[in-house]
């Protein structure tokens, strides 16, 4: 179930999205997934992808939180993603990870609201980089001291620690297997050795903490990525229900 009003997920799609991300991360069991990917009291999408002949592209898994910078409200959207390195996955999927957030920004407009993902490859840093040209961390920029206070909120409400030097980079739940993270040698350009640079220890467990803030311009840039598209298959469940739509993950060639 995603959240506490309790929608049923089918055993077998948990256990098929467990056997997928057992395939490039280190998971203990079907217990540890439910806990630390599901987490079936917390409100928010479960997103699953799918590729060519129906093969699960990836999955991502957000959730809300409410956070208070000194006498300011702000919601927060979290993002997990894991996504299947042999495919590259279109924009057009990130801006279905943020319809949650979309539609929350749409009826407050007067509020400050955010979209927080959680990178843990170079692979997932340039998907969400598709997404905005407003995004932190990014080359040759430096992170405005706003965002690092409602960083450093979101990671005392969640537990998160940190790792390395940069503020942004966080320990994540999972740790990927070696061996399976073959986008990084596929090509290099400005972002991957952005990324490669202040994340160097990402096959250890850590993430970027990647900023979009969610006001109406990144929203109208996001729908019109969405409307230049052609979209394929991709399956949506949320705690409102499931449902079908369509999305395109395509597969990098060999």
């Amino acid at each position: 179930a995603i959240g506490k009003q309790g929608v049923a997920i089918s055993k077998s799609l948990i256990n098929t999205l467990y056997d997928f991300l057992a395939k490039y991360y280190h998971v203990a069991d079907l217990e540890e997934f439910m806990r630390l990917i599901v987490q079936p009291e917390e409100e928010g999408e479960l997103i699953v992808l799918f590729g060519a002949n129906a093969r699960i592209a990836g999955l991502a898994r957000t959730t809300q939180h409410h956070l208070r910078i000194g006498m300011k409200p702000v919601t927060v959207f979290t993002a997990l993603m894991y996504f299947n390195p042999q495919y590259k996955v279109h924009p057009s999927v990130a801006s279905i990870g943020l319809t949650q957030g979309m539609s929350y920004k749409l009826a407050h407009p007067h509020e400050e609201i955010v979209y927080i993902a959680l990178t843990n490859t170079p692979l997932s840093y340039k998907f969400i980089n598709q997404l905005s040209d407003s995004i932190y961390p990014k080359p040759s920029q430096q992170v405005p001291n706003q965002i690092l206070s409602v960083v450093s909120a979101l990671k005392k409400l969640n537990g998160w620690i940190s790792t390395g030097s940069h503020p942004m980079v966080v320990h994540s739940p999972l740790v990927p297997i070696r061996g399976q993270d073959s986008h990084t040698h596929l090509e290099h350009d400005e972002l991957d050795e952005f990324y490669l640079e202040t994340n160097p220890d990402y096959m250890q467990g850590n993430s970027l903490l990647t900023y979009i803030p969610l006001n109406l311009a990144n929203i109208h840039y996001g729908l019109k990525i969405t409307a230049e598209i052609p979209m394929h298959s991709k399956m949506t469940l949320n705690h409102q229900g499931a449902k079908c739509n369509n999305q395109d993950a395509r597969h990098l060639p060999n």
